[in-house]
């Protein structure tokens, strides 16, 4: 819970920064989160290979995830 709410403000930070900020720290704000969006989409399609694994490619639990994930 701890980590969730370090995340959260540094979020926010990002986001003031992206409003607020000069151009620079506008750039660098906005690569972080397209960071923090690449690493979340390794960790999610690591889960996807998981329960590709335990449940089938094909399966509806894969394709819940594939679905919600990429449309």
């Amino acid at each position: 819970m701890i980590t969730f709410l370090r995340q959260q403000r540094i979020r926010e930070r990002f986001v003031t920064t992206i409003v607020m900020g000069n151009i620079e720290s506008r750039v660098v704000a906005i690569d972080k989160i397209q960071s923090e969006i690449y690493n979340l989409k390794k960790k999610i399609a690591a889960i996807l290979l998981q329960t590709e694994d335990e449940f089938g490619a094909e399966s509806q639990e894969a394709t819940t995830i594939r679905t919600m994930v990429w449309g």
